[in-house]
Formats: structure tokens, sequence, C-alpha cells
């Protein structure tokens, strides 16, 4: 369960919550005493500052009262921190340990250890370039994963996809075969490389001047297997969906594109049934240019012959699914380009979701001409994406904490089912008014609230 951070020029902090109802296999995938993970590439432009405090920060949380260890072995790095139950606890993490050179074994793994079960997250902010992804417990990370990311795009620079794999184990060894041409290895080719213990290997997309924006450049689907667990953290180090000119009145287009960073589950834990909350945006402006409306909602499958069905909106009971997808083998995905309204969706087997949010360009708007602006590249109501992943329903949590940063305008999407409602509570005490009711075809399955 994510979630996520949005940083935008009307900045939003996002965190969609799923609360469950049955048991799961295990006691949360959320939640764990030991974490691996690497900070990937942030490809921010040469002039572009630290905003806020810090420019990575760890937020750790736990129902319980305990101390949580930070280690980066590589630089000596080292935080103890007591963290008390249900606060937000932070630790602030250099980026001299941002993974840059591509398929070149690093040594820059992140160790979190703790006295007993916490859930973490990454925060990355900049200027123009901003993300948060949770972190997935080392007892449940897999040997099999697929990824997330998308096409190549483009400011005064190119800008390429990228996938970080961090081993958790001596002598893991790890093949991937790319869907998509890197630095080293063509499409569709496997190739190896053996890691140890807290070493971390970037693989970037290779540019090509001629495919920007192009599928073709898309690592999405990328196929990913180790003998021993291994944390793989995917997405893009700078882009930006829909597809936005490069430069916008002769400025670089740094501001309509973000990095997009999500911590994927592994093959094992993925599942069949989703659902899908639109985000909400402040003063997003919509209609400036293609399929710019709406959320991109991303399936990739994880074995031949999958299908993707969505639930019919006329629907007249939580059974009536209709088939969007053709036939899907292993990596390739299917995208509802302009998602608009909540969706509950199923496959044939086993699928990996995601959730882009995307940038916007406000048309009207000058840079330069408006008095509260800050920088003439950076309109006020111009907006940058982000990347998620949803989480399938049989593992939907039971608990968790989320945390606006300092100055950041924040809301919170949780999804449950109906029969569930009463039992929900926000800091100990039970939710009774919900500000959008539940749809007729939801009463019978699921239900959503917004809590703003």
């Amino acid at each position: 369960m994510k979630k996520n951070l949005l940083i935008l020029l009307a900045v939003l902090f996002f965190f969609p919550v799923a609360l469950r109802s049955q048991p799961m296999k295990y006691e949360d995938i959320n939640e764990g005493r030991d974490f691996w993970f690497g900070i990937p590439l942030v490809n921010r432009a040469a002039d572009e500052a630290v905003k806020g405090e810090v420019p990575i920060a760890l937020f750790i949380s736990s129902k319980v009262n305990t101390r949580a260890t930070v280690e980066i072995p590589e630089i000596g790095f080292i935080s103890q921190k007591n963290i008390s139950a249900n606060h937000i606890t932070m630790v602030v993490l250099s980026d001299a340990v941002m993974m840059k050179l591509s398929e070149v074994i690093g040594n820059y793994g992140i160790h979190i250890t703790a006295d007993d079960p916490v859930s973490a997250s990454v925060f990355m902010s900049y200027r123009w370039s901003g993300e948060a992804f949770r972190l997935i417990p080392t007892e449940v990370l897999g040997k099999e994963y697929i990824t997330l990311n998308l096409y190549q795009d483009k400011t005064d620079r190119y800008l390429p996809c990228q996938i970080l794999i961090v081993a958790t184990e001596d002598s893991t060894n790890i093949k991937y075969t790319p869907t998509a041409v890197t630095e080293k290895v063509a499409k569709g080719k496997v190739d190896s490389v053996t890691l140890n213990k807290g070493q971390t290997f970037l693989i970037l997309a290779k540019i090509n001047p001629g495919l920007t924006q192009d599928n073709w450049t898309d690592l999405t689907g990328t196929y990913i297997k180790s003998n021993k667990p291994i944390a793989v953290i995917s997405g893009h180090t700078k882009g930006a969906f829909p597809k936005y000119q490069f430069s916008f009145l002769g400025k670089a287009g740094n501001f309509m594109r973000n990095v997009m960073l999500e911590m994927p589950l592994p093959l094992s834990l993925l599942g069949t049934r989703y659902m899908s909350v639109p985000i909400k945006y402040i003063d997003r402006f919509r209609g400036q240019t293609e399929n710019d409306k709406g959320d991109l909602i991303r399936f990739v499958a994880a074995y031949d012959t999958t299908y993707i069905y969505q639930l019919r909106t006329d629907a007249q009971d939580s059974t009536d699914f209709m088939q969007i997808s053709p036939r899907l083998n292993r990596g390739e995905f299917h995208d509802i380009v302009n998602q608009e309204d909540i969706a509950l969706y199923k496959a044939s087997k086993p699928v990996l979701v995601g959730q882009y949010g995307k940038a916007w360009l406000n048309q009207t708007v000058t840079p330069g001409t408006e008095k509260k602006e800050d920088n003439p590249q950076n309109p006020s109501r111009t907006g940058q994406g982000m990347l998620m992943t949803l989480s399938p329903m049989n593992q939907w949590t039971s608990h968790a904490a989320f945390h606006s940063a300092e100055g950041m305008d924040g809301f919170v999407a949780i999804t449950f089912e109906a029969k569930n409602l009463k039992k929900l509570k926000i800091d100990g005490k039970k939710i009774f008014n919900l500000k959008r009711g539940l749809s007729p075809w939801h009463k019978q399955h699921t239900a959503r609230a917004f809590l703003e």
C-alpha cells in the first residue's frame, strides 16, 4: 500500500490507504523489522536546488514505541532513532548515495533494522523534482519482478527511465530481460549480474534521440529473476505523461516533468483484483493538450495469456465485468489513458498495476507575469506527475500512518469494503461523515471515502 508523494508547483501530498477485512498471508506486507533499499537517479536540472529543508528523507512509523537503526555501510552512515507509536520519525539522508551510472555495481544499499515492526517510505524533494515511495520489508521481498516505467523524455537533455536493484544477501545472482534497449543490453536479451549484500545495480534505458516519447524506449515489463530475495525500485529519472513539449517560452520544460519511483511487489504478492481512486489535485488544468484528463492506469502482465477486465459503469452488481485488454503475455501492458472516476478491475492472472498522476500545463499563464511566482521558469499553476503502484485487494492493509511534509497540501483516499465502514478510524476516532457517498454498485462490494 502506498503511499506517495507528489511535488507540484501547487504542491500536493497524496496517500491512498487501503484497509482490509480478511486475513493476509503475512502479518502486513508494509511492516517489518528489516528493510533494504537504495536511492535511484533524480535527473534534476543543474540549477535545481533542494526544496525544503532536506533533499532526501526517510519516514519511519510504528504501531508501538520502538527503536530503529538506519545504516549506509559504504559511507559509514549510522543513525539510531526512537520511534513513538503512531507518529512519523524522519531520518535525513544524503543524495551522495544516489545511483547515477547504468549497469555498474555500486555499494550504496541502505539498511533499516528495528526492534519491532515498522513501516517506512522515502521522500525526495527538489525544486522541480520530487517523489515518495514506500519500502517493502526484507522478509516479504521476492525473487521475481516486473517493472513500471515510462518512455524516454526530454527537456534541455534526454531523460531515460530506470530500474534499481538492491541485494539483501551475498552471492545473489540476478538475470534481467529488458523490454527496451538499455545502455548495455539489447531489447529482449537476457543479461546477468552477481551482487553481494547491500550492493546496488542501476539500469537506465539507452538514449535514442529519434525515439523521444516513444514506447520503444519504455522499460515497463522488464523481467527480473534472482536466486535470493532482492529489492527493486522502478520508474523514471524525470518524465511526464501526457506528452508535453520539451520547452516552454524558450525555457527548458523541467517544471512539467518529475522523477517517478515505486517499489513494485514481487510476483508472489501480485493479485488479480484492484481498485483505483482518482488523484486529487489543486488547480489542475485539463483540456490543454491531448490525454490530460483523469489518470493513466497501466496493467502489466506477469504471466502469459492474461486478460484485463473492468467493472462496467452501469453494472447492476459486482460481477458485471467487461474485457478491456487484448491477450497479454508477460511484460506486455495495457493502458487506460484517461481514467476519470473510481474503478474496479480484475485480471485472469496476477498483474502489476500502476497509477500515473499526470503533469499539466496552464497555457493561460505566461512565466514571470504573476506576482507570487518564485521563478520565471515555474508557472504557479503548472503541475508535475507521479507514479504509484496499486495494492491488490488481497493485500489491503489494516493500518497506515501518513505524513504531509512542511508546506504541502494533503489529502487521504481510503478504499475499503462497505461492510467495514463503521470500523474505520482516524487517530482513534471513527469516521461518520463522508464528503462523497457510495456509488450504487460499490454498496454491494467495495466502497471509498475521501478525507480532505
